[in-house]
Parts: structure tokens; sequence; C-alpha cells
């Protein structure tokens, strides 16, 4: 409790109080809903250093660039199908 008022998270302290694998599925599910999203999360995680939940810059990189790749690949298959 902070001032005597209820002390709630927020956005950017519940991704970083995340396990791994969770911060990495949330990344991948946000890069499914749209660009944006996973680039707010993955400020998050650049912005806090590794000790307090952020990422390697490394990781996310690599899941923005399979993700992509994972984005085209249906795309392509969905054209193919009409």
């Amino acid at each position: 409790m902070r001032s005597g008022k209820a002390y709630t998270m927020t956005t950017k302290e519940h991704y970083l109080t995340l396990p791994y694998k969770e911060k990495l599925k949330a990344l991948r599910r946000a890069l499914r809903a749209d660009v944006m999203s996973f680039m707010v999360i993955s400020k998050y995680y650049l912005d806090a250093s590794i000790e307090n939940g952020g990422l390697p810059t490394s990781t996310i990189d690599k899941e923005f660039k399979r993700g992509l790749k994972r984005k085209h690949y249906f795309s392509k298959l969905n054209k193919t199908d009409d």
C-alpha cells in the first residue's frame, strides 16, 4: 500500500514480473495482434535491466523475426487458398 491507497500493478510492472517463458508468449501474442502492441511490450523489456525483469535485445529481435516469418507464411498460405 502506498499513501493509504490500494496499490494496483501497472501494465509495465505486470509484464516485467512474468516468468521468462510467459514473457516470450506475451511478445508472440502481441505480434500476432499487431506490430504496435509488440513494440510497446518490447520497449518495457528493453527499458528495464535484465535483473529487473527486462529481456536482452537479441531475444526480442529473435522473437520479432520469427513472428514476421510466421505472419508471412500464413498470409501466403491464405492467398493460395483463394
